[in-house]
């Protein structure tokens, strides 16, 4: 429902807005000039708005504080803009001069904040990546060992087994890497494959995937090393 809300939203707002804009600029002389400036405008505020909620988790705070100010920047000297053109006030070859110069110069100044923040904004993906990683495999072991528990007796050593991956992961570094993204993957899987041999009480087989010589102990400790080099 939120995500709808977010998606929704934005666009009715839009269509709202543009519509009016539209009405407005109908009754200036010079209005249809600059239309399509003003709708594009406020599509930019919308977009921005979008990606912002797509991506906020995953990039620094003060980097969409400068955006923000970029974005807000834009969308005030686009309007007044278009309004002395509509008015009459400026010529039309004027208003594509000084629009097109703002344009390139928020385009400039946003990719070098891009380069600036690009680094902080890698590493705060990279720990939202690698806490929500760590809590899917924690989870999956947690419906394993559920699982296991209810064969108790004959599932000993395989619950033994799953309490060192338990252990292994409480103490992995929490930040993922692209150099790890593919053993994570393959631990997940390997965990998905275990948690399969459980629930067919092939205790057997849920120690193989566990502590065979590529198994998930071994795949768990391979990825914090190579996080650990990739410092």
């Amino acid at each position: 429902m939120g995500f709808l809300k977010k998606l929704l939203l934005p666009l009715i707002i839009f269509v709202v807005v543009g519509g009016a804009t539209m009405m407005v600029l109908d009754f200036f002389q010079f209005g249809n000039d600059v239309l399509l400036y003003a709708l594009g405008a406020e599509l930019l505020c919308i977009l921005y708005y979008w990606q912002y909620q797509l991506t906020k988790s995953n990039k620094s705070g003060i980097f969409y504080i400068y955006l923000t100010a970029i974005v807000t920047f834009d969308f005030i000297i686009a309007m007044v803009l278009v309004v002395l053109r509509a008015l009459g006030n400026i010529e039309l070859n004027v208003f594509y001069l000084i629009f097109w110069i703002v344009v390139g110069l928020s385009v400039v100044v946003s990719g070098l904040l891009k380069l600036v923040y690009s680094g902080l904004n890698d590493s705060l993906k990279n720990q939202a990546k690698g806490e929500h990683g760590l809590a899917k495999m924690k989870d999956i072991c947690r419906e394993t060992m559920f699982i296991l528990e209810q064969y108790k007796k004959d599932a000993t050593e395989a619950i033994n087994v799953l309490k060192e991956v338990e252990e292994a992961l409480e103490y992995s570094d929490p930040v993922s890497h692209k150099n790890v993204y593919s053993l994570e993957r393959q631990i997940v899987s390997e965990l998905k494959t275990a948690k399969g041999h459980a629930k067919n009480k092939l205790f057997g087989k849920v120690n193989k995937v566990m502590k065979d010589s590529n198994g998930v102990l071994y795949l768990i400790k391979k990825r914090n090393t190579v996080l650990r080099d990739s410092k």
